[in-house]
């Protein structure tokens, strides 16, 4: 586990599940498929993603977010080339992946504002987006948006859904 203080939270990303992630999740209107467990085992499974368990702590020890977010280094060059400019070419072409998230449990904007700033230092590639239901402002720090993460989101909720065998009537 990686601990990070960062604005008024804690930063907490995991490799592993924690234990209360998806009961935690229910917790909130705005928990889906697309931050459960069972999502990050496909995402690794199918897409070849290494999950990563973000949850956003308050200075009381309080859950008040939590994302399954994807980091992962896009490879447009090949081997040869990342080989010889890696650690420059990492930070350039690395990418934080969520889908939205994160589920929040408290009504304040700021849980959104600190959760873009802090994926935000640790790359300026980000892709993801927040649950449409959620009454707040995605775009408050100017972060670009890409509006296609939706149909990208519901590409793959279908794919999920057509590989489940559903019992019949």
């Amino acid at each position: 586990m990686q601990s990070y203080l960062f604005m008024d939270y804690e930063f907490r990303l995991e490799k592993e599940c924690p234990p209360y992630w998806n009961s935690q999740l229910l917790k909130s209107n705005l928990g889906t498929i697309f931050n459960t467990f069972e999502y990050s085992q496909y995402a690794k499974r199918r897409l070849n993603w290494e999950p990563l368990f973000l949850s956003i702590i308050s200075k009381d020890g309080g859950i008040v977010g939590q994302s399954l977010i994807f980091e992962f280094t896009k490879n447009y060059f090949g081997a040869k080339f990342i080989s010889k400019l890696s650690k420059f070419y990492s930070k350039l072409s690395k990418i934080i992946k969520w889908n939205y998230g994160p589920v929040t449990f408290i009504d304040d904007q700021k849980v959104i504002d600190d959760f873009l700033s802090f994926l935000h230092s640790r790359t300026h590639n980000l892709s993801g987006s927040i649950h449409p239901l959620y009454p707040g402002n995605f775009n408050k720090n100017n972060y670009i948006v890409n509006i296609f993460e939706f149909f990208f989101n519901f590409y793959n909720f279908i794919k999920i859904i057509s590989n489940v065998n559903f019992p019949k009537r």
